[in-house]
C-alpha cells in the first residue's frame, strides 16, 4: 500500500474532544491542523502513479486541490562512487479532481492512541464537503511494547558493532588486511612499470 501526504489549509471541525483521555488533551490542544500531515491511498488508487513519486498534496482555505510534483530517480555519486536517489520538483499544480478522498493520521498518547480520519469529497475540483469521518480510541500498550522491543535490539546491536570495532582482534584483521592490499597495490604498479618499459622498447 503506497501512501501520499496531504495537508489541510481549512479548519478540521468535529473533533470530539470529549472522547480525549484528560491526560492526553494538552497533546491535541498543541497540534496545528492546518499544518499536519495526514496520510491518503487516493491517489494510488485512483491515478497512473509511478513507484518513484513522492508527490504531496494541499486543500487549500479557498477549497482547491493541489499537488506539489516531488519524483525520484538514482544518480551516480562521483564521490562515494555508489548510486544515490535524488528528489526531482516538478512544481505545483491544480488538480481537478472527482472523488471522495480519505486522509488520516494517528496521535499516540500516553495510554491510548487516536486514529482520526477525514473525509473530502471533490466534484471536477470543486470541494462539496469536508467532515470527519472516523475516530478510534484504543488502548496503546502492545504499541509501546513493541516499539520497546525494537529498540532494545537496535541498541544491542549498536554494542555488539561498539565492541566489535573496539576489539583488538579487529584491528589487528583490519592491519593484515591494509598490509596485504598495499602489496598488491605496489605489484600493480611494478607491473604497470615493467609494461611501460615494454612499450618504450617495441616502439623503438
Amino acid at each position: 500500500m503506497f501512501l501520499n501526504v496531504i495537508t489541510c489549509e481549512k479548519e478540521l471541525a468535529d473533533i470530539p474532544f470529549d472522547k480525549v483521555e484528560e491526560e492526553d488533551l494538552p497533546l491535541f490542544q498543541c497540534v496545528n491542523w492546518q499544518e499536519r500531515e495526514f496520510h491518503t491511498d487516493y491517489f494510488f488508487r485512483n491515478g497512473n502513479v509511478e513507484f518513484n513519486d513522492l508527490s504531496s498534496y494541499s486543500i487549500s482555505e479557498d477549497d482547491l486541490l493541489y499537488k506539489e510534483i516531488l519524483t525520484s530517480e538514482f544518480v551516480p555519486n562521483e564521490i562515494e562512487g555508489v548510486m544515490e536517489a535524488k528528489e526531482i520538483s516538478g512544481g505545483i499544480e491544480r488538480q481537478d479532481t472527482t472523488g471522495e478522498i480519505y486522509f488520516q493520521d494517528v496521535i499516540m498518547g500516553k495510554k491510548h492512541d487516536y486514529f482520526i480520519q477525514f473525509k473530502a469529497s471533490y466534484c471536477l475540483g470543486d470541494l462539496k464537503s469536508l467532515s470527519l469521518h472516523e475516530w478510534e480510541k484504543s488502548d496503546n500498550s502492545m504499541r509501546k511494547k513493541t516499539q520497546g522491543l525494537i529498540k532494545e535490539e537496535v541498541l544491542r546491536i549498536q554494542e555488539k558493532q561498539r565492541r566489535v570495532d573496539n576489539s583488538t582482534c579487529y584491528k589487528i584483521y583490519a592491519c593484515i588486511l591494509l598490509f596485504f592490499a598495499a602489496i598488491v597495490k605496489l605489484k600493480i604498479r611494478a607491473c604497470e612499470w615493467i609494461l611501460v618499459k615494454i612499450q618504450k622498447w617495441l616502439d623503438r
